[in-house]
């Protein structure tokens, strides 16, 4: 039972060290896979509300009035950020949240382990250096945010089990490969490949136009067998 909790303790930790990791890191490093895949996350989170404030757009005012309908307030990704950073569920305080969800692991015959103290520590530590963070990325000062996130990194020797970056190194090394083994087609260039994303990401995969150029290619495949 103790080496099974001890386990368990280590993966809760891990699991929201990486978690504070991975979120900040689509704010420092916007080319990133973490930065791509939190936007997709932001892009279907507010999907609805666009969509509304969409057809709100081509109402005229008596419909507005008629219907008494209001525009959505839809927060920035920046903004999105943060609270994926300060909040757990719909508008829960991360650490509450958290703590009351993962003492059940430490519960048994009606008493608490006492090791519960010392996670609890960890988490509020955690989720302190997470709402700085938080903070420093709504005030626009990526300094500070970094020097934060590395401040947290060291106090629990992340490195020791982080391996986001390495992760990383390998689907920008694949992405290369597709994209050059596209190139060899002769079909379109990789502008076409790239979607182009203004503002923000700068550019990532168009997954429908690689679909194309990969079914083109076993077209082309078939004819010859």
């Amino acid at each position: 039972m103790s080496d099974r909790l001890d386990q368990t303790i280590s993966s809760l930790i891990e699991n929201e060290i990486n978690h504070v990791i991975r979120t900040t890191n689509a704010i420092l490093k916007p080319q990133s896979i973490e930065a791509q895949n939190l936007y997709a996350r932001y892009h279907s989170w507010t999907e609805n509300a666009r969509i509304h404030n969409h057809n709100l757009s081509n109402l005229t005012l008596g419909e507005l009035e008629q219907f008494s309908v209001e525009e959505f307030d839809i927060p920035s990704f920046k903004q999105y950020v943060c609270m994926q950073l300060t909040e757990h569920g719909y508008n829960k305080n991360r650490f509450e949240q958290l703590m009351l969800n993962d003492r059940r692991h430490f519960e048994w015959d009606d008493q608490f382990d006492h090791r519960l103290d010392k996670y609890v520590d960890d988490l509020r530590s955690i989720c302190r250096h997470s709402g700085i963070i938080a903070g420093h990325i709504l005030a626009d000062d990526l300094h500070q945010t970094q020097t934060e996130l590395s401040v947290l990194m060291k106090r629990f020797n992340v490195t020791a089990f982080n391996q986001t970056d390495s992760v990383i190194g390998k689907l920008d090394e694949m992405e290369s490969n597709v994209i050059s083994a596209v190139e060899k087609l002769n079909q379109p260039s990789k502008s076409d490949i790239l979607d182009i994303k203004p503002n923000f990401f700068g550019f990532g995969l168009n997954g429908n136009a690689l679909y194309k150029q990969i079914q083109n290619w076993w077209k082309q495949r078939s004819g010859k067998l």
